[in-house]
């Protein structure tokens, strides 16, 4: 991540606590209904991170994942979101998506949306990265994460699961 390396002294690392590795874990498998599954879908969690400040793009990217079948792990940045978000998840069991914080893994200082190429913005771009990383190494799974800027016209998985290769990823050019 170029703004990671520009803008962070140090590389962010994290431990997960139990809390954030049994809400990922709960999500692993990409659907909610198990029949759908396959291509790697199983070995799978769909990720996404937000702020307070995003919650607007969050929430409308969370209708069109449950739209989609879709179940996923949210790392909340702040403690407003987490909380809001925890009140309102079902029993895990139950439940399309879980909810986590890990304050290392922060991102922004703060509840507010963050204009793009900001100090904020790099922060928390740094995070999520280091929240791949954690993940990955930690839990020993499969990853898709998804900003929650970005919106899914279908679900996006067999096509991933078709690539030959470990990463892919859209750069965003804004239109001159």
């Amino acid at each position: 991540c170029l703004a990671c390396i520009s803008s962070a002294k140090q590389p962010i690392e994290a431990e997960l606590s139990a809390e954030s590795r049994s809400a990922i874990l709960a999500m692993t498998g990409l659907y909610t209904d198990a029949r759908a599954a396959g291509n790697g879908a199983n070995a799978t969690v769909l990720l996404t991170s937000a702020n307070w400040g995003y919650r607007g793009l969050l929430f409308s990217w969370m209708c069109r994942a449950a739209e989609l079948g879709l179940k996923y792990a949210v790392h909340a940045h702040d403690e407003r979101l987490h909380a809001y978000l925890r009140e309102r998840a079902r029993p895990r069991s139950t439940s399309p998506f879980s909810v986590f914080r890990e304050a290392s893994l922060a991102g922004a200082d703060s509840e507010r949306f963050e204009e793009l190429g900001g100090a904020g913005f790099a922060r928390a771009t740094c995070a999520k990265a280091a929240l791949l990383r954690a993940v990955m190494e930690q839990l020993r799974v499969d990853v898709w994460f998804s900003d929650a800027d970005v919106a899914f016209v279908r679900d996006p998985w067999p096509s991933f699961a078709r690539a030959a290769c470990d990463v892919q990823y859209a750069t965003f050019t804004p239109h001159a």
